[in-house]
């Protein structure tokens, strides 16, 4: 039987995620595909049509596309927190997943090793900024995607040639970075995938794209766990590399969700869309009990007045 109101999903590309909806139809979940560019919303609603809302944003999106249905999102978001909707990787998942600073200033607060980095708004600021980070450094946008600037200077001859370079990213009112370039041991990056704040698997990818399943220790996975739960997300990842040049470990990316790969269930031997489905349900019904709970205490609040009353 389906629920009486339907889980909303906005995802980037729904293509990439056919896993997904095939596990929801499965069960027989009832399901909206929600669209941002074409959306609209009542503020004055009480009751959503949604019993749950599930957001996975694109840094990639938001270097181009509709600026329009980028500040809807924001405002929905809110929207739905007002309504007490339950929303998996809300507002605090896009402030992390559409900025690099932030993520850096996360892991500086959990005392987690990342690339050393400065942030800057300005090519001319290059000069000062690369004082004291080794070489070679990479100059790149606030936010990752295919089309996000990244420029390598080699030595700081290079930075003094380039300092009146026009970045091209700032004229976008996006924050730039100036970061220590890691070559990662063996063109390796791990990546660590958390449900609810909880390790569900791990795997390294190749610098061919091959990837295998991989067994981090106990204490990376509880760091990626510290991680996970600081950033408010439970859906989400985290990748990190080892130095090429002297083995140490360095965190360089929190993620929301994103897709699953496509063999992953081979690679790791099960399908994590199950265990991601499961949490959907499990969370729409915890949030469906606790708001009957909480309307159970005001009704019994009201009548405990009125006998008081009368």
């Amino acid at each position: 039987m389906k629920t009486k109101r339907p889980f909303g999903i906005y995802l980037e590309n729904f293509s990439k995620f056919n896993s997904l909806f095939s596990e929801l139809d499965k069960r027989n979940l009832n399901y909206d595909k929600i669209n941002f560019e074409n959306f609209s919303y009542d503020p004055s609603e009480s009751i959503s049509h949604f019993s749950l809302v599930l957001i996975q944003i694109n840094p990639i999106a938001y270097l181009a596309g509709n600026q329009n249905g980028k500040f809807l999102i924001h405002n929905y978001l809110h929207h739905l927190k007002r309504l007490g909707i339950p929303v998996i990787n809300g507002i605090p998942a896009l402030q992390i997943e559409t900025s690099n600073a932030r993520q850096y200033t996360l892991l500086e607060s959990l005392a987690m090793p990342y690339p050393t980095t400065r942030v800057i708004s300005d090519a001319m600021q290059l000069e000062n900024a690369s004082l004291g980070i080794r070489f070679p450094i990479v100059i790149k946008s606030n936010i990752n995607g295919a089309d996000a600037v990244m420029i390598r200077f080699n030595n700081q001859a290079d930075v003094i040639a380039n300092k009146s370079l026009n970045l091209g990213i700032s004229n976008n009112g996006q924050t730039i970075l100036l970061q220590e370039y890691i070559p990662a041991r063996g063109g390796v990056v791990h990546r660590v995938e958390i449900i609810k704040g909880k390790f569900l698997y791990a795997i390294k990818t190749f610098s061919n794209g091959k990837i295998e399943s991989t067994n981090p220790d106990d204490e990376v996975i509880n760091a990626c766990e510290g991680i996970i739960n600081t950033a408010g997300l439970e859906v989400g990842s985290i990748e990190f590399i080892f130095d090429e040049r002297d083995g140490m470990l360095n965190y360089t990316g929190i993620n929301a969700m994103s897709p699953y790969p496509a063999n992953i269930s081979t690679v790791i031997g099960f399908d994590p869309y199950v265990k991601l489905v499961d949490f959907l349900e499990e969370k729409a019904a915890s949030t469906w009990f606790s708001n009957l709970a909480i309307k159970q205490k005001t009704f019994l609040s009201c009548m405990a007045e009125w006998d008081a009353t009368n």
